[in-house]
């Protein structure tokens, strides 16, 4: 028997089964929405209050999209739905690389930091797990029909990430100045975009993954106004794209709208070259002409110095890649199999690291997809990362001839490309991890439909307090925010001579985030009353500052600042005279 939605004739004509169908059939669309509510959510979520802007946000909307499908499916299932498990095609390449990762974070040098990650990057266990579970929670509800809305929902995002990068490209890129070079926020005197990504790589890998699908849009538009709107979207995340300055989204996006366009392209050449020539020749002169000339706005002249050293990869930015790189394989190869535990990268490269290559920063990450999996999760890590992206080669090759299905593969391929000079992050992986859940839906057969089962009492209670137990679990998904929140407040107090405050603020802090070692850290610097140059004032509480400090350190914090404090504490708690 066929499951009976709400408003069918089962339920119209009052028959025993429509009780049964009807909640389960709220609760699937319900689960169909939240998909799309991600898809927007994620790359818009921002926190003003706290001093993760931009990515502790994006994760707290991760964790409570997770939790709130988990509990949908749940709660479904109590009230008489059938609990089915739709079969993807990445399952087992899935499962093994969850599994590395929880190895190597068994082995980890820092399990803290293995688990939840570090500050501001958070690529711990826990968000590996979190991205699986959105992928396979998201593929059980979306369907082949259901799979572009929530393509369309993730063009939405990235079109309102994009209008807000140039709205701040132009406010703020008054303020850069000619001389700046090149660096995370400018490039050659023009502020590099970040928008609500707060990191103009992040936008660059967010917007590369979905130029493709507007340029698919186009593409398959039918009539004016829907080829406007396509052409609306698929312009604004062009012009974002280039407001970043990131030289492999561009070459990631670059390729992902070569393999959308080649089919369409090769046809209209077959059919009318004469055309087609010239439609290639109307598009390439003025860009042609402008380089030449130098002409156009100062953007676009920096946008063409930027791709003008693709041409020399060992340059600028990348100069220091490629002594990661190098660095890197010493790391790896000191332990090979399980790696040091994921996002600990930045714990151990300073003993590799031959040289200070980025004075003033720590460097926290291989800058390399395969590379960081490598230094993370070992060689094990590795092989479960490419027997994944062989799944989805494999499972796109199936399905290829599907409507829409070269656009979708494109896309992640931009992605990837993008990823091999930068690494996994929540604000690009996350809508990437839910595209990924759209394509899928796409290359696979169309399900049946599920019957309707009847909510026996047992059933309907055990249910009830599964689902009851991952919605309490919203509120410590939640908690990091507050305590950031928290943190930033205690910045501010301590900035204006509030240590009280201060202290009082970052013990809040400390209690619902105990594994952050960054809240440690700026609790030893406050009762060591540190002063602008790292220097203890006349407030200090040298036991108390050693005990914070030696709490960060243990988390994971290898800050070389902590450690110089951390010993002046030391000093002038058993008053041992200073070198």
């Amino acid at each position: 028997m066929e499951r009976v939605r709400d408003g069918g004739p089962a339920a119209a004509a009052g028959s025993p089964a429509a009780p049964a169908a009807v909640w389960p059939g709220r609760l699937d669309r319900l689960s169909v929405w939240l998909p799309r509510a991600g898809a927007v959510t994620l790359p818009l979520a921002v926190w003003p209050l706290g001093y993760d802007v931009f990515v502790l946000p994006k994760l707290a909307v991760l964790r409570l999209l997770v939790l709130a499908l988990a509990a949908l499916r749940v709660a479904a299932w109590a009230a008489g739905g059938r609990l089915v498990r739709r079969r993807t095609p990445l399952d087992l390449a899935l499962a093994l690389l969850v599994g590395s990762a929880a190895v190597s974070t068994l082995l980890a040098v820092n399990v803290d930091v293995a688990v939840l990650g570090t500050y501001e990057r958070y690529e711990g266990l826990a968000t590996i797990v979190c991205y699986a579970l959105l992928f396979w929670l998201s593929a059980q509800v979306v369907d082949g029909r259901e799979a572009w809305t929530l393509v369309r929902a993730l063009l939405l995002g990235g079109y309102l990430v994009a209008l807000l990068a140039v709205v701040q490209w132009a406010i703020g890129g008054a303020a850069v100045g000619a001389g700046a070079g090149e660096s995370a926020r400018t490039f050659a005197g023009s502020l590099r975009a970040a928008s609500t990504m707060g990191n103009a790589d992040a936008l660059g890998t967010f917007l590369a993954l979905l130029l493709p699908l507007a340029a698919w849009e186009l593409v398959a538009a039918r009539g004016l106004g829907q080829r406007l709107l396509a052409a609306n979207v698929a312009a604004s995340l062009g012009v974002g794209l280039l407001l970043t300055y990131s030289r492999a989204a561009w070459a990631g996006a670059a390729l992902g709208v070569a393999l959308v366009a080649a089919g369409p392209l090769a046809a209209a050449a077959r059919r009318r070259p004469a055309v087609a020539a010239g439609v290639a020749v109307a598009l390439s002169a003025p860009l042609a002409w402008a380089a030449a000339a130098h002409a156009g706005p100062a953007w676009f002249g920096a946008a063409l110095a930027r791709a003008a050293t693709l041409a020399d990869p060992a340059s600028g930015s990348g100069a220091t890649r490629l002594h990661i790189w190098h660095d890197s394989l010493a790391l790896v190869a000191a332990r090979p199999w399980a790696g040091w535990g994921p996002d600990t990268f930045g714990l151990v490269f300073p003993r590799f690291a031959t040289a200070d290559w980025t004075p003033g920063f720590t460097i926290d990450k291989a800058h390399n997809d395969l590379l960081q999996v490598a230094a993370t999760q070992g060689l094990a890590g590795v092989a479960a990362q490419l027997f994944l992206l062989v799944t989805i080669v494999a499972g796109f090759g199936r399905a290829r001839r599907r409507q829409g299905a070269v656009a979708l593969f494109a896309a992640w391929v931009a992605y990837e490309v993008t990823l091999q000079t930068a690494f996994s992050w929540v604000p690009a992986a996350a809508p990437a991890w839910l595209l990924l859940a759209a394509a899928v839906a796409v290359w696979r057969p169309v399900p049946a439909p599920a019957p309707a089962g009847a909510a026996r009492p047992a059933r309907l209670a055990a249910g009830a307090v599964a689902a009851a137990a991952l919605v309490a679990a919203m509120l410590p998904a939640a908690l990091p925010v507050a305590a950031d929140t928290r943190f930033r407040s205690a910045l501010v107090a301590h900035a204006s001579g509030q240590r009280i405050a201060a202290l009082r603020d970052l013990a809040a802090a400390r209690r619902m985030a105990p594994a952050e070692s960054v809240y440690a850290a700026e609790a030893g610097d406050v009762l060591l009353d540190v002063d602008q140059a790292g220097d203890p004032g006349p407030g200090a509480d040298p036991a108390a500052a050693t005990a914070a400090y030696r709490d960060a350190v243990r988390l994971g914090d290898v800050r070389p600042s902590v450690q110089r404090r951390l010993q002046t504490a030391e000093r002038l708690r058993t008053g041992a005279p200073s070198r």
